[in-house]
């Protein structure tokens, strides 16, 4: 046990001023799941979501983009006193800038140590330390956080946290939990639930009250334009299926939660595992609805998949084939096999499961020849039946292999801010930006065409609030702004 007082701070969401594509609201899980497993060490923990604790407020950032939540100064001067240490997390490029400062606040109010944590730092760290924080941890935070308060505390020697880049230049190996079941439910107690819930606006479709849950961690696979292979090692380890249904009994038993939204980098990895969580969720005669708007890969679920996740209460699942073209899926290294994808559109439009689909225009070696394939493949599975497409215009990720694929498509980028789903700064982006709209035309176009009635459905679900697709929401939140009623 550590005497230790930690602060947790998820900064503001940032996004590129008017782009549509950027800015998803989620609860941050990962950094409640950090705390808990700090409290269940003994660590006092004070967690400050600043987008949840104020995600109305939006102010300019940078001048080309926004920030959402509360501003720097707000979140420093909710920073208790007495505290011991700073933890920051830091999931995406987009909260690169901001975090930088609010690395600069808190030493300038005094000489508390400050460590950095997240997916972005994980690969980009420097800027960080050079920044003023003391420390970086790599990886996944749970034993690294335990042990660095534990050596602050002068119970261990630095050396011994792992993950841990010391200001000093010193580097440790990560340390992963081999059983996932060990950590305790995220606190999500310390989040400011209540907003998040009244939002009505989230990754997938909310209906409700929702909580994001991740029941697995890391992928097997080596898809090039990812940043987890290199993050994770392309390990998958999962929680049990017991544990996972026993987290989503107590927040129905605790806050009356029914919608969970499952955040996982791959959740389908294994049908065994897919089939004993819906297996449990039905043996304990529980009435839940389950959304996965990550995106899984659609060769890890068959039929009987579906249909035991509809039994267990889905109704949304994203899908993910980025590109009609084989040979640019080749490129990404992410092979698909089209007549298995048409057919589980098919047997999700049977089973009134909403689908959606992810696609990347604009990879490196993409020809015209290669959109118009994707175009075609669109076409088809809007006439199958698939409800919404997510379309994003390639931009390298540090970390991701296809870093270094991207030659001149990824130069001319200031900030990293700007690697998000739609580079402005790409020598083609306008280019690319209107074969996106293109493709969203068609879709509309077929989907009217086809499905009629799927349309007027829509605009009921906008008008109501109660929302079967991220497109729904997002139009219900472009009206309620522009109409006055929120930011």
């Amino acid at each position: 046990m550590s005497a230790v007082r930690v602060t947790l701070i998820f900064p503001p969401l940032v996004q590129q001023a008017g782009d549509p594509f950027g800015g998803i609201p989620a609860m941050p899980t990962g950094i409640a799941y950090l705390a808990s497993w700090l409290r269940q060490k003994g660590v006092d923990v004070n967690l400050i979501d600043a987008f949840g604790e104020a995600p109305l407020e939006a102010r300019p950032f940078k001048e080309r983009y926004v920030a959402r939540g509360l501003a720097v100064k707000a979140i420093l001067d909710r920073i208790p006193k007495d505290s011991d240490l700073v933890g920051i997390g830091c999931h995406s490029g987009a909260q690169h800038t901001v975090t930088l400062q609010l690395i600069a606040g808190v030493k300038e109010r005094g000489d508390v140590p400050v460590v950095i944590g997240g997916h972005h730092p994980t690969i980009i760290n420097e800027p960080f330390l050079e920044a003023g924080a003391d420390f970086v941890i790599q990886g996944e935070g749970e034993i690294a956080a335990e042990k660095l308060c534990l050596a602050l505390d002068d119970q261990l020697s630095m050396d011994d946290v792992p993950g841990l880049i010391h200001s000093e230049g010193k580097v440790s190996a990560p340390e992963e939990i081999e059983n996932l079941d060990e950590i305790p439910f995220p606190a999500i107690d310390l989040l400011p639930l209540e907003n998040y819930w009244n939002l009505g606006l989230s990754h997938g479709p909310v209906q409700g009250r929702h909580i994001f849950m991740i029941s697995s961690r890391g992928c097997p696979y080596d898809c090039r334009f990812c940043t987890t292979p290199r993050i994770c090692n392309r390990r998958w380890r999962a929680r049990s299926a017991a544990n996972v249904v026993d987290e989503m009994e107590e927040w129905l038993a605790r806050y009356g939660v029914r919608d969970f939204h499952f955040q996982d980098e791959n959740f389908a990895v294994s049908k065994k595992r897919v089939k004993e969580i819906c297996d449990e969720i039905r043996n304990r005669g529980l009435d839940l609805s389950i959304c996965l708007p990550s995106g899984i890969k659609v060769e890890t679920i068959d039929e009987e998949t579906v249909v035991a996740l509809k039994d267990a209460g889905c109704r949304y699942i994203c899908l993910a084939p980025e590109s009609g073209s084989e040979r640019v899926l080749e490129l990404m290294n992410k092979p698909l096999d089209f007549d298995h994808l048409r057919k589980i559109a098919r047997l999700c439009r049977k089973l009134r499961i909403r689908t959606g689909c992810f696609f990347i225009v604009g990879y490196p070696g993409e020809t015209e020849a290669d959109r118009k394939q994707t175009r075609r493949l669109l076409t088809e599975l809007t006439r199958i039946g698939v409800d919404e497409f997510s379309i994003f215009i390639f931009t390298p990720l540090p970390g991701a292999a296809a870093w270094d694929d991207a030659g001149e498509l990824g130069r001319g980028w200031r900030d990293y801010e700007e690697l998000c789903w739609s580079p402005r700064w790409r020598p083609d982006y306008r280019r690319m930006s209107r074969w996106r709209r293109k493709l969203y035309l068609r879709y509309a176009l077929t989907k009217a065409i086809f499905h009629p009635f799927r349309m007027f459905r829509h605009l009921a679900n906008i008008v109501s609030g109660r929302f079967e697709t991220k497109a729904e929401m997002t139009i219900r939140r472009v009206f309620k702004k522009t109409s006055g009623e929120g930011n």
